[in-house]
């Protein structure tokens, strides 16, 4: 069982009763900017990408327990570099969706190609509707993105607090 905490990601082995860190302050890898993490996702067998706050995005290997930063604020030399990543989803095409406080990133994982969705920020929580179409679920509420053409529209909700923090389909 995998946790994303406030200090790092931690394994839980029920069988051995037995817990494993990454990430962590505990951690002697001393490069590690933040320890707040808030999603996690196996995006391939055995690799596990963590997000979180001010802490880039990670990438974990299973079988060896091995780290690397994939993605940080200077690595990706964007204009607006994103300080909180909030929702990882593995897409029916082997993209990877990562949602952000300032964007959503499609991510191709074998070649780390990024393809950036400045139009919609403050992201909570990443849900496919279907293989052409996303549910984004935001601080500023629901949204439907066409994956293909990259156009979104907003899906009014009937309530007076438009957040949504989940989204499950």
């Amino acid at each position: 069982i995998w946790f994303a905490t406030n200090n790092g990601i931690s394994v839980y082995f029920p069988k051995q009763d037995r817990w494993e860190s990454y990430l962590s302050s505990y951690d002697i890898d001393k490069d590690i900017n933040n320890h707040m993490f808030l999603t996690i996702n196996e995006v391939r067998p055995g690799i596990v990408w963590a997000g979180g706050y001010s802490s880039g995005l990670y990438e974990i290997n299973k079988s060896t327990k091995r780290h690397k930063l994939l993605l940080s604020n200077e690595k990706e030399q964007i204009s607006e570099p994103d300080k909180c990543i909030r929702a990882i989803l593995k897409g029916t095409n082997q993209s990877i969706w990562v949602g952000g406080y300032y964007n959503l990133r499609q991510i191709d994982p074998e070649k780390m190609q990024i393809r950036y969705f400045n139009n919609i920020s403050a992201i909570t929580s990443l849900e496919e509707m279907n293989e052409s179409n996303l549910w984004i679920g935001t601080s500023k509420g629901l949204f439907l993105l066409d994956k293909t053409n990259g156009n979104s529209r907003h899906i009014n909700l009937p309530t007076s607090n438009p957040s949504v923090n989940v989204l499950y389909q």
